[in-house]
């Protein structure tokens, strides 16, 4: 499981699997103390996505880049990991957002936004800690303008980023797929089940806006034209 990050250097990928420990402890902690159907929900989405994450790590390869790339694959008759990861994503999200919802616009935007969540920290996951960043930033945003019952999501990977952050960015390892996958997918959740649908309506439209332009462009090379996403890019890193 070691791969050769941006600069050439070996790197352990597949490092964020530790993510899931910690969800999987105190989300079952939880279960014991207080049963409810979030929980469950918490569980299995996080079990699910780590999953998908560690297939792409350690059985995938780099063929077929982006959504366009993988749409591709599969009208050729083939099938990536990537694209695989990418069906069961969606299918993912389509359940969850059956759970709590009976409308066919609601599904359709909350399973939307779900999948494209785990696409859009997976985007980010090319430098050390810009996933981790934005994880980061996107929380204190959504506290900002929604003070949400469902907080709780994140308290066991801010837990962990806490000890994990500095191995990251001393380039030692990095999130892989499977802690992109985690992020991506908690934050779906937490999205699903606390945003109103205008507000999810925004979010989708942001996520989409993103995944065009990553069709196109380079997302690392726009944040060095920058210089205040480069700087906060750089923020912590120290090269080996």
């Amino acid at each position: 499981m070691v791969v050769e990050n941006y600069r050439g250097i070996k790197v352990i990928t597949g490092a964020g699997i530790v993510f899931l420990f910690a969800c999987l402890l105190s989300s079952i902690i939880l279960l014991l103390h207080e049963p409810s159907i979030d929980i469950c929900v918490f569980i299995i989405v996080s079990t699910l996505v780590s999953l998908l994450g560690i297939m792409d790590d350690y059985l995938g390869d780099n063929n077929a880049k982006g959504i366009k790339g993988h749409i591709n694959t599969i009208l050729r008759g083939e099938m990536s990991t990537g694209a695989i990861k990418a069906i069961l994503g969606i299918f993912t999200g389509l359940i969850v957002s059956i759970i709590y919802y009976d409308r066919i616009f609601e599904i359709i935007i909350n399973t939307s936004i779900f999948a494209l969540c785990i696409n859009f920290f997976n985007l980010l996951d090319l430098r050390p800690g810009r996933t981790i960043k934005t994880f980061i930033m996107f929380i204190v945003l959504f506290l900002f303008f929604n003070n949400s019952d469902f907080i709780w999501m994140f308290y066991p990977m801010l837990g962990v980023l806490s000890v994990y952050i500095f191995g990251e960015m001393r380039e030692v390892y990095m999130l892989g797929d499977s802690g992109a996958n985690l992020i991506g997918g908690i934050m779906g959740l937490f999205i699903i089940r606390s945003m109103t649908t205008n507000w999810k309506i925004i979010i989708l439209s942001f996520l989409i806006i993103i995944h065009l332009f990553a069709e196109f462009n380079s997302i690392s090379a726009c944040i060095k034209k920058n210089p205040i996403l480069r700087f906060i890019d750089n923020i912590g890193r120290i090269r080996s």
